[in-house]
């Protein structure tokens, strides 16, 4: 039952809503059509009535305006069929101002453009043409275009025009470098290599074959520095002309072991004798000699001409010792061209073979075939003074100032002279050229003889006027440095110059002693050789029944060389307790040659040191003397010495004292030396104050033995047996002679470096009468850095 109620509702339901649907669209329907039935029905009625006719009336005539457009065709395609008309008429400039009429309006109409670039050239107007092309792949970049453009400005234009107008292209060119490759190609044509390798540059290597043919081409014309010609072979390797290239460059920065191997693989492609001279070149430079000689042979086998060929196979030879090939190289450049440029170039490679009895000959023939040339004449004399030959070189000096005086001649004959030794020659040509042209080699060669010559004060000069000339040239200053050398090497021997320490001492049998400690400096504070000396001193002194009286003192000095000679003066006093000040005064002057030494003194000193007498220092006063003395010594054989002395004192109390000694040294073997000694002292009268014989002469025969040397340790020692003959008129003396058998025994040591000297010594000697003894010792030591 259930199932039964529910089909009949959905039947009841289905049916009423078809016949609202019905209804619903009949309405619809009607109000559609229901205007267009009433119509229809009228229609018909008026159909069956009957028919009336009624007049029309008269019709009204409204007259609308006319919208409709007039006609026109397409602008484009009118201009297209008119360019096309103009063009089949033969009128080609009009219908290219027709196009560029429109392209003024209408620029960016790119078909119109190109139409206009082609006609151009069909004008022709090509540089018009050229200006559409680019406006036109500057908004369309056609790759076809462009070679289209680049053909008919190959084509069609002429030859010198062709690279400005392919220069235009260059903004729209792509990255097929068709333009660039076609302005390059053009550009070779015209010659310009360098123009040609700045615009390929961008083109990768092998993009086209015919690009790399004309890179080659190009670049067989360059002469590539050395970073381009690594790029180029590094870009083609392969390539024997990049190679050659790679060779010349290295050869130009003068690595030749590198070059070498470049000009073998690039003699590949190029083996003209040109290249084979250039890669001797390069052997030459890397030390290769026999490739090189082996290969200047080859050139000049076939062609003997060359000179540079014979003048390269010239300096292989003759730095591979072969002074005989060399010269016969030389000899060949000569004969070939004998003039004095060849030979200037030549002259500077003979003198590198050690033969000059081979080299001079070419230049003596040289100058007999042109002797008036001076330039020839002044090489020869040259050569002539590096070979040592320097009589001959001065004579030809001596020609060419006759001829025509000249400063640096003057020079060049100061300089020979100098050699021989002629430094008065050598002084005044130095000089002769210096006034007439100041230069630093003539005040140098002065300042160096005069210094040679020991003449400082005119060195100085001369050096002065070299550093004033060239105050940065070394040689200036190597020699004001030889100078202070030499200067402060003289000062040195100056025993007044330096810082002095020094004690020493003397004791004897008779119960004297006495000590004195001294120091002394000595300074040059001047631009001359003056030494300003400042010293001081303690002095001790006693004897038998005395007791020690100190004394001190101090003085000062100058002392200066001259030439040779070496002076000194010294004034200042000396005093002990409870005694006055004591005036104590130097005067010395040394002369000093080869061989040979000159001195003189003349001193006021207090002279109890020397008569050994404690006595003469008194407690108010001190006995002093006034001494002169003079003294020789000189070599007389390379084995003989000979040394003497006199002295003459004049003493405080009256006394007088005279003294005369010498010594003959001759050399046995090595240091060892036969010395004798002799003297005679005397005293003008006898006192008991001190001793004071009326004679006093002895002589001696020993042995000295000698070692000195200028640095190092010198030692010097002398053990000499004497016989004295003695006589004294003092008062309880004995009277007459007596004689004695004495010996004297001295030694002393020196060692010595740059700028210090240490020095000891000692002493023993019998030397006055009967048992009397003394003995002395001391110490030095001078500083003169």
């Amino acid at each position: 039952m259930a199932s039964t109620g529910g089909g009949s509702s959905y039947l009841v339901t289905f049916v009423g809503g078809l016949v609202l649907l019905t209804a619903a669209t009949s309405w619809a329907f009607w109000r559609v059509t229901a205007g267009e039935v009433r119509r229809s029905a009228a229609e018909y009625k008026a159909k069956r009535a009957p028919r009336v006719v009624v007049p029309p009336p008269p019709p009204v005539v409204v007259v609308e305006p006319d919208t409709t457009p007039t006609w026109q065709p397409d602008p484009a395609a009118a201009l297209a069929d008119t360019v096309f008309m103009l063009r089949s008429q033969g009128r080609l400039a009009e219908a290219l101002q027709a196009l560029e009429r429109w392209l003024a309006r209408y620029p960016a109409d790119s078909p119109f453009r190109l139409s206009a670039a082609r006609l151009a050239f069909e004008v022709p107007e090509r540089p018009r043409g050229i200006g559409h092309y680019k406006l036109y792949l500057t908004r369309v970049p056609d790759r076809t275009v462009t070679r289209e453009a680049v053909e008919r400005i190959v084509r069609e234009m002429p030859a010198d025009q062709v690279r400005a107008a392919l220069a235009t292209l260059m903004d729209v060119d792509g990255d097929d470098f068709v333009v660039r490759i076609a302005l390059a190609r053009a550009t070779l044509q015209a010659g310009d290599a360098e123009a040609v390798e700045r615009l390929l540059r961008p083109v990768p290597p092998r993009f086209d074959p015919d690009v790399d043919a004309m890179r080659l081409q190009a670049r067989r014309a360059l002469v590539a520095s050395l970073p381009e010609a690594e790029r180029w072979v590094a870009e083609y390797p392969e390539e024997p002309v990049y190679r050659l290239a790679l060779a010349r460059a290295l050869l130009r920065e003068r690595r030749g072991v590198e070059a070498l191997a470049e000009y073998r693989r690039g003699v590949l492609a190029d083996s003209s004798a040109q290249v084979r001279e250039e890669m001797a070149d390069a052997a030459l430079m890397a030390d290769s000699l026999e490739v090189a000689s082996a290969l200047l042979r080859g050139v000049l086998a076939e062609d003997s001409t060359r000179v540079g060929a014979l003048l390269a196979l010239g300096r292989a030879r003759a730095r591979l010792g072969d002074g005989r090939g060399a010269v016969d190289a030389f000899e060949r450049v000569l004969a070939l061209a004998p003039d004095e440029s060849r030979f200037a170039e030549a002259r500077g490679v003979l003198f590198e073979v050690d033969d000059p009895a081979s080299t001079l000959p070419l230049l003596r023939r040289l100058v007999a075939w042109r002797p008036l040339d001076d330039v020839l004449r002044l090489r020869f004399a040259q050569d002539l003074e590096r070979t040592q030959a320097f009589g001959e070189s001065e004579a030809q000096y001596d020609t060419l100032l006759a001829r025509s005086p000249s400063a640096p001649t003057q020079l060049a004959r100061a300089r020979v002279r100098s050699t021989r030794g002629d430094l008065a020659g050598a002084l005044a040509d130095a000089a002769a050229s210096e006034a007439r042209e100041p230069t630093v080699d003539a005040a140098l060669l002065q300042a160096d003889i005069h210094r040679w010559r020991d003449e400082r004060a005119l060195a100085r000069d001369a050096y002065g006027r070299a550093r004033r000339l060239a105050p940065a040239d070394p040689r200036v200053a190597e020699g004001w440095r030889l100078l202070a050398v030499q200067r402060r090497r003289a000062l040195a021997s100056v025993p007044a110059y330096g810082s002095v320490a020094r004690a020493g001492g003397l004791g004897d049998s008779d119960g004297y002693g006495a000590f004195t400690v001294r120091g002394q400096h000595g300074e040059a504070p001047f631009a001359g050789e003056a030494i300003v000396t400042v010293g001081a001193e303690s002095r001790w002194v006693q004897g038998r029944g005395v007791p020690t009286r100190q004394g001190w003192g101090g003085d000062v000095g100058v002392a200066w060389l001259s030439g040779r000679l070496a002076l000194e003066a010294r004034a200042g006093a000396v005093q002990f307790e409870g005694s006055g000040p004591k005036l104590a005064a130097r005067l010395e002057a040394v002369h000093r040659s080869a061989g040979f030494t000159a001195r003189g003194v003349l001193a006021q000193e207090p002279a109890y040191e020397t008569l050994r007498a404690a006595t003469a220092v008194r407690p108010d006063s001190v006995l002093g003397g006034t001494s002169a003395l003079g003294s020789i010594s000189a070599a007389l054989t390379p084995r003989m010495e000979a040394y003497a002395q006199a002295d003459h004192v004049r003493l405080g109390d009256g006394n007088s004292r005279s003294v005369l000694q010498g010594t003959a040294r001759y050399a046995l073997a090595g240091p060892v030396g036969v010395l004798y000694a002799a003297g005679v002292a005397t005293f003008g009268q006898g006192t008991l104050a001190y001793w004071s014989p009326s004679l006093f002469a002895t002589q001696g025969l020993g042995l000295d033995v000698r070692h000195a040397r200028p640095a190092g340790l010198s030692i010097g020692a002398r053990v000499v047996p004497a016989y004295a003959w003695i006589r004294e008129d003092a008062p309880g003396k004995p009277p007459g002679t007596t004689t004695s058998l004495q010996v004297n025994l001295s030694f002393e040591a020196v060692w010595r470096r740059e700028g210090w000297e240490v020095g000891a010594f000692a002493g023993y000697g019998q030397d006055r009468s009967g048992t009397y003894a003394a003995g002395n010792g001391g110490l030095r030591v001078r500083a003169t850095w």
